[in-house]
């Protein structure tokens, strides 16, 4: 592999990847990637053209913070789905190999749903072991393969204050 000059993420501004994957059609592929906001570059077969097309994405001048501003939290809980909130910690993981699949701290995800743990009972992500809880389904792009992933965090999660409420200023179109 050669080496390629990558510039910083143009959301972020924190140091971009070149990444390479086996593709299934198209054999060995790359992309670019930014392990902190979890912005994904463009995808090609050759890294000269991927690197050359996100070096010439539109840099913005203002970190990611700025983007993401506080919200307050809805009123009625019902109104959870849909809406974005910051991580200060990495959700905890079904199994020890998902870890690395999951939103980093201070990641920005979507809430796709809110229900009770024991809901999950006997599917894949199976989360009853933590009781009788309310759960946050949770959405996010994931930065190693590009696809939407999605895990759980405890609802009571937003009272701890360890995910905060956001809402969307000028974002790139990321989810």
């Amino acid at each position: 592999m050669s080496e390629h000059t990558i510039r910083n993420c143009p959301w972020c501004n924190s140091e971009a990847a070149l990444l390479d994957f086996e593709h299934p059609d198209k054999g060995r592929s790359y992309y670019v990637s930014c392990s902190t906001c979890h912005a994904s570059g463009p995808e090609d077969t050759s890294p000269d053209v991927v690197v050359e097309k996100w070096n010439s994405l539109p840099r913005r001048e203002q970190p990611q913070e700025q983007f993401w501003q506080s919200v307050p939290t809805p009123i009625r809980k019902g109104d959870y789905a849909g809406k974005f909130i910051r991580l200060s910690e990495q959700p905890p993981a079904n199994h020890a190999y998902y870890k690395q699949y999951l939103p980093k701290p201070d990641s920005v995800v979507r809430i796709a749903r809110r229900l009770n743990a024991y809901e999950t009972m006997g599917t894949s992500e199976d989360i009853s072991s933590w009781g009788k809880v309310r759960a946050l389904k949770l959405e996010y792009k994931c930065p190693t393969c590009n696809f939407t992933h999605r895990c759980y965090i405890p609802e009571n999660w937003i009272d701890d204050g360890k995910a905060v409420f956001v809402g969307n200023c000028q974002y790139p179109d990321n989810f």
